[in-house]
């Protein structure tokens, strides 16, 4: 009777220790391109960047996570987890800009830029388990300083911004949910070359999320989602900008995933469209890492502006206790 007790509290613990309660994640992402164009048939224009960010943040469940014969990454979505989050980035990008006249030399020295940027967001999501209803909202902060030259003098740029936003939706079936969101946002703009100015935005969205089941123990997740958001200025000027995004994730098994996703951004003077693949894969219930690839294609309105191409790699991991 002791070692059937004994075992039963062994195979307990154990099943105990596969689920978690909280996770902790964090990327790091690295980019650079170079472009050269003409511009009006006049001046010549090379541009050289690099990008990098670190992203970072951790999420605690208000219940435990189960990881039982599921795919792992899709553990919190299928126990309906309601869930707290805090998420911190900061990113860096760098330019190198030369100009000249059609014909000319390209002079020595380079228009240098370098912008810094950190955004701070906390996230609260409350799921109804019995009936599948879900209730979020988010906050977020985020500054960037911009040090540029202009005529050849030393310039500064910053901006401040603050947002919040409002999230409802419901498991339509255990494995599918539909969600709608508001976001609002305010953000105070600086610059030496001109005044303060400040923008008001607003934004919603509308997003699909379904697990397929299938043989042989496969699983693939479809994710779809579009916004459409618009912004003003003190002086009336408005903006607007449609935002799609559609994804696909194969589980092979619950401790891999190999994916795709297609992003589309849409505003007045531009479409840029994004092209993604991904795989992760956890070594244990408890850790995991993935990386990613993107390329970043921007086709601009203006003729004289040419398609820009961007590759971004990222590496990132997370542990879950």
């Amino acid at each position: 009777m002791k070692i059937l007790l004994s075992l039963t509290l062994l195979l307990a613990t154990q099943i105990t220790l596969a689920d978690y309660r909280s996770e902790l994640y964090s990327s790091y992402s690295l980019s650079s391109h170079d472009d050269e164009y003409t511009f009006s048939d006049v001046f010549d224009v090379r541009n050289d960047t690099e990008s990098q960010a670190f992203n970072t943040g951790a999420i605690v469940y208000f219940k435990p996570v189960l990881t039982q014969a599921v795919p792992l990454a899709e553990a919190a979505f299928l126990s309906k987890a309601s869930n707290m989050s805090l998420h911190y980035s900061i990113s860096e990008i760098d330019m190198e800009s030369s100009f000249r006249i059609v014909g000319e030399s390209w002079p020595s020295n380079k228009n240098k830029s370098t912008s810094d940027s950190e955004d701070l967001s906390v996230n609260f999501n409350y799921i109804f388990d019995q009936q599948g209803w879900l209730l979020g909202i988010a906050i977020s902060k985020s500054e960037s300083d911009t040090a540029f030259e202009f005529g050849g003098l030393p310039m500064k740029s910053s901006s401040k911004a603050q947002s919040w936003g409002l999230t409802a939706g419901k498991y339509i079936t255990d494995t599918s949910l539909l969600t709608f969101a508001y976001y609002k946002g305010e953000a105070d703009l600086y610059s030496d070359i001109y005044d303060k100015s400040n923008v008001d935005s607003d934004a919603f969205s509308v997003a699909y999320k379904q697990l397929f089941y299938l043989a042989n123990s496969d699983h693939i997740a479809l994710n779809l989602s579009a916004s459409k958001g618009e912004s003003e200025n003190e002086l009336h000027e408005e903006r607007s900008n449609k935002f799609f995004s559609a994804g696909l994730s194969w589980y092979p098994i619950t401790a891999l995933s190999i994916g795709g996703a297609l992003d589309i951004n849409k505003s007045e003077n531009s479409e840029a469209r994004g092209i993604g693949l991904m795989s992760e894969y956890f070594f244990t219930e408890m850790i995991a890492a993935h990386l990613m690839t993107t390329k970043l294609t921007t086709d601009y309105d203006n003729n004289d502006l040419p398609e820009t191409d961007i590759m971004e790699y990222q590496l990132g991991a997370r542990l879950r206790f």
